[in-house]
């Protein structure tokens, strides 16, 4: 952790703002590391839990920008006693179900003697690297799989993935939207709301003051939690959103012989077509027009 550390800081020196605005290390306790080798049929032993299982000890890097996440990658691929044993995209190629993150396993170099006596020894780190937006949506998901029982675990699902899509998206334009300056919040949604985008934000933020409320709202944002936040109230909020676009959002709209259906995302009139997930919210907006 003090390399990355060290890295933040001499970044913020030449470049007058942090690369990464948070980062968390663990070690997999003893009996999660016992799971994992059992689970996957490796001897209970120093050498398995640290050698054949790549991910006892962890790292997660949390950045404002997609960018800033590429440019800590091109950093830790330049350090000398730093070699990359593998990575994997999830940022460009999502999981199915919205997960988005830049893994890669890292083989370190030290100069004491590591667990198979080997001096200088060799240990594998996982690191995770993702936007404050991938971060919170990953730490909802993972709440409601290991920690609730969800009683309609599909249309959860569902409105899990239609945010992470949608933080991507913001995600992506605030990469976008100027490129010679870093964006606060506040302008990043402004820019949004006058491109038309009606797309749901919700604002996660430090800025607890009622007038920075008030900006927040009045700035097109739905929804405003500060931070420390629960996530059981995040995810009461979005359910409750869902809720109510069940209950007062028709899914069958006509206009003239036209009819289009907005949960089987089906339009027809004289013939009917099959409409993809951009085409069925572009359609919604000007059902609603």
């Amino acid at each position: 952790m003090n390399r990355f550390d060290e890295l933040n800081n001499n970044y913020q020196k030449v470049h007058h703002e942090r690369l990464y605005e948070h980062l968390n290390g663990r070690v997999k306790s003893e009996a999660s590391m016992e799971e994992k080798c059992t689970r996957k049929h490796y001897p209970l032993t120093a050498h398995s839990a640290l050698r054949e299982v790549r991910d006892s000890i962890g790292l997660r890097v949390v950045c404002n920008f997609i960018d800033d996440i590429y440019t800590c990658i091109d950093y830790i691929k330049s350090w000398d006693d730093v070699s990359v044993y593998n990575e994997k995209d999830y940022i460009t190629n999502a999981k199915p179900n919205g997960y988005r993150s830049y893994h890669m396993i890292l083989e370190i170099t030290v100069p004491d003697e590591d667990v198979d006596g080997n001096i200088p020894g060799h240990y594998f780190v996982e690191v995770q690297l993702r936007t404050i937006a991938m971060d919170t949506w990953a730490s909802l998901e993972r709440e409601m799989k290991y920690k609730h029982q969800i009683k309609n675990p599909e249309m959860i699902g569902k409105e899990l993935k239609r945010v992470a899509d949608e933080l991507a998206s913001c995600d992506v334009r605030c990469k976008h939207a100027d490129d010679s300056s870093v964006m606060d919040g506040i302008t990043a949604l402004k820019k949004i709301r006058e491109s038309d985008d009606k797309t749901y934000i919700l604002m996660l933020t430090a800025k607890a003051e009622v007038d920075d409320r008030v900006t927040g709202l009045d700035s097109g944002a739905d929804d405003y939690i500060t931070k420390p936040f629960s996530l059981k109230e995040l995810l009461a909020r979005l359910c409750s959103k869902e809720r109510r676009e069940d209950d007062y959002t028709p899914n069958l709209l006509t206009v003239g012989d036209v009819t289009f259906n907005v949960e089987q995302q089906n339009l027809a009139s004289h013939n009917s077509i099959q409409l993809s997930g951009p085409e069925t919210q572009l359609m919604n907006y000007f059902f609603a027009k």
